[in-house]
């Protein structure tokens, strides 16, 4: 009787484990689209994910930068180019990329996410590294770094036609303590206007005064009528 008992309270707790775990299913939320935190795993039919990850591992992982005429146009739009800069489109951002590896050859980029909408994706990877070598002007020292770091682009035709980003030497610098800090922002001014004087009411003009012997006169008293 009593192991009749303990197998019947056994089905039940397995048959209410499998309840609950059919529940949490039913009521966990749908993932989300194009998204994943698989370096390997590319979404087919959506070309703008498939082309990042491509672009990250053969370009960034590696540090081959001649892999970037496979994955960009050469008429890129690249919207990371600094002020000043000789090279535009493509080149700029193999520019960018071939002076961090050169500053940092052993660095290594972990990719974290990549997200795509349409046309654009957007990778978010991890770098870290030494300063090797010559970095925006400033000569290695062996200095370890590691930094977070997410780039946009724009996907057409199977290549990539726009570029968020790519300036990896700003986030090195950062963390090293050799990117300049921001200005202070200047004080806000201070109301330094005088406080509006009250507003006199302007004076009534007063009557004019009579010349002397035009006043009025006084009427005489009239006289009573006699009793005659």
């Amino acid at each position: 009787m009593r192991s009749n008992k303990l197998l019947t309270i056994s089905s039940l707790l397995t048959g209410l484990v499998s309840i609950a775990t059919a529940l949490a299913q039913l009521s966990a939320p749908p993932p989300l689209p194009y998204l994943s935190s698989e370096p390997s795993a590319v979404s087919n039919g959506h070309p703008a994910r498939t082309i990042a990850n491509e672009f990250f591992r053969a370009v960034f992982v590696t540090g081959d930068v001649g892999k970037l005429n496979t994955y960009v146009a050469a008429t890129m739009l690249d919207h990371g180019a600094m002020a000043g800069e000789q090279e535009s489109g493509r080149e700029s951002l193999r520019r960018r990329l071939a002076e961090f590896r050169f500053a940092s050859p052993d660095a290594v980029f972990t990719l974290v996410q990549v997200v795509s909408e349409g046309e654009m994706a957007v990778i978010y990877y991890t770098v870290s590294g030494r300063h090797e070598g010559l970095l925006a002007g400033h000569t290695g020292n062996g200095s370890s770094f590691q930094f977070s770091h997410f780039d946009m682009m724009r996907v057409k035709e199977g290549l990539i036609v726009e570029y968020w980003g790519g300036n990896l030497a700003e986030g090195a610098l950062f963390q090293l303590g050799l990117a300049p800090l921001a200005p202070p922002l200047p004080p806000l001014p201070m109301n330094t206007m005088a406080p509006a004087s009250p507003v006199t009411p302007p004076a009534m003009p007063s009557a004019p005064t009579p010349p002397p012997g035009t006043g009025t006169k006084k009427s005489a008293p009239r006289k009573k009528p006699s009793g005659h």
